[in-house]
């Protein structure tokens, strides 16, 4: 399998999370198509970093709304807020434990989504 750089892994997995076309992600970063299925199917971990680094992005803007006063302009969904509870019921648990709770969850719906899409 051709070696690719970890910014480059990350990129096929986050483009593909985000519903784009295999065809297009090879194409834009002038692969060949076998090389980003290869990578699509790897470990745990390319997902995890994508994950994370997505995560991490939408906590940044959100700080920035938050702390430039915009906080009342954020929009909490249904689901954000039962997810807020849940989380709040595990408060004593490291928050490292929460974390791989919320990657292996990830994982398994990342893997119940390639076996759907075939």
């Amino acid at each position: 399998m051709r070696k690719l750089s970890p910014d480059k892994a990350l990129e096929i997995v986050r483009r593909r999370l985000r519903n784009e076309p295999v065809s297009t992600i090879a194409a834009d970063l002038k692969l060949p198509k076998s090389t980003v299925y290869n990578y699509l199917s790897m470990s745990q971990e390319v997902a995890d970093l994508a994950f994370i680094n997505e995560v991490e992005g939408e906590l940044a803007k959100l700080n920035e709304i938050y702390y430039d006063g915009g906080g009342e302009f954020i929009s909490i969904s249904d689901g954000a807020k039962r997810f807020s509870k849940v989380l709040s019921h595990y408060v004593l648990l490291p928050q490292e434990a929460i974390a791989q709770a919320i990657l292996n969850v990830h994982w398994r719906r990342l893997n119940a989504w390639k076996r759907r899409k075939g």
